[in-house]
Order: C-alpha cells, then structure tokens, then sequence
C-alpha cells in the first residue's frame, strides 16, 4: 500500500511501521497451529494408548501433563484466530483507503448526506452486541486519531505474542510432567 494522500508525512511513517510490523500475525498463527497439531497428536496418542502409558506414568503426571497440553490447545486456538482477525482487519483497512482514495471514492465522500454522529449510528447498527459497542468506540477514537485503528491492530498483536509465548511455555511444562512422571520402578 502506497501513501494515503490525507495523511502527513509522520502519519503514513507511522502506518508503514505499524502495518508492517502487523504482517507477523500471519506467521505466528502459522506456529500456533503447528504447536496445536503437535499437541494435538500427543494428546491423541497418550489417550489411544492410556492403559499402557497409565502403567509406566504417574496418576498425577498424567493428570497435570495432559491439563498443561489442553490449556495449551485452547490458548493456541485463540493465538490463530487473533492471527486471521489482524490479517482481516489490515486488508480491510488497505481495501477502504484504497478505495476512498480513487475518484469515485473522493465523490463519495464528498457527497455524503449524514453527519459523523449519524453516519456512526448507522454503521453501527449492523453489528450485534457486543460488538456493535466495539465498533462504536472504535468510531469514536479514529474521529480524533486517524491511526486508531492500526494503534489498536499493534496491541492485539502484542496480546497474540504474549500468548504465543504462554502456548509454548505450558505445552513445554505439560511434556515435563509426563517426562518426569515417568515410573522406573515398573
């Protein structure tokens, strides 16, 4: 996406940054489902096979090994899908600022009937809540910052590598109960 003609300078710095650093969602929601089939097949073999594993692992490395490896799962889940809503969101802001930038675009907004508060009701409307709410808030806040919206994609992301991190640590700790549960007695 080139330069977006009513934005300084400073601001479409700041968006390149900001959006080319967002092209990393993508990749880490990649890792993640690579994490979750990983985990995914462990659970499934430790589970296909409990009578014999549940003879050579403690009851309670089982439990918490495999309680680490679901949570794991789950948080993987959510990693993905704030990978394809960060995705998602960049195109759909590249798609409006391309075409707001165009002729027709131009045309349109300058031929706009409804003020910003009505023109914001409306949009709004269509979604159910709570996201409705988001959306209006997020309305609110690009009235003021026109780099809203990408400001908002970056805490998400960091959310996402926060999480990333944590699917990683917990799938590692639940492999270290089952490793370390293992019985050499039997």
């Amino acid at each position: 996406m080139g330069q977006i003609k009513y934005l300084n300078a400073d601001q479409n710095l700041q968006r390149l940054a900001f959006t080319s650093t967002l092209t990393m969602a993508n990749p880490m929601g990649e890792y993640a489902t690579w994490l979750l089939t990983g985990t995914a097949t462990i659970i499934g073999a430790i589970l296909v096979n409990i009578e014999n594993v549940s003879k050579i692992l403690s009851i309670f490395a089982l439990q918490w090994g495999l309680s680490f490896l679901v949570i794991s799962m789950l948080i993987g889940v959510i990693v993905k899908q704030f990978g394809i809503g960060i995705a998602s969101s960049i195109s759909i802001t590249d798609a409006m600022h391309s075409e707001m930038g165009n002729p027709s675009g131009q045309d349109m907004l300058q031929n706009l009937k409804m003020d910003a508060k009505e023109l914001q009701e409306v949009m709004t409307s269509a979604f159910l809540w709570p996201l409705s709410t988001i959306v209006k808030k997020a309305c609110e806040k690009s009235a003021t910052d026109v780099l809203a919206g990408e400001k908002r994609l970056i805490r998400l992301l960091c959310v996402q590598i926060y999480l990333i991190y944590t699917q990683g640590f917990l799938g590692a700790v639940g492999l270290l109960f089952l490793a370390f549960g293992i019985d050499n007695n039997t």
